[in-house]
């Protein structure tokens, strides 16, 4: 199974974008695991990314840590 964690740390716009995109494209290119976490502050934009691949939710985890 192929996995990306998902953490630029303190999230401004333009890393907010990248998050997004980096959840998209990972899962457009097969990965079903994604890993983040409240530290990170990236939960919405990994859910856009998410979203906008088109891949089923129920395809994949994701793993969000407290």
């Amino acid at each position: 199974m192929l996995a990306i964690d998902c953490g630029p740390g303190d999230v401004n716009r333009s890393q907010a974008a990248k998050a997004a995109e980096a959840a998209n494209t990972a899962r457009r290119a097969g990965y079903r695991y994604i890993d983040t976490t409240i530290a990170y502050r990236d939960e919405r934009e990994v859910r856009i990314g998410i979203r906008v691949s088109g891949v089923a939710g129920e395809k994949g985890w994701v793993s969000v840590k407290l």
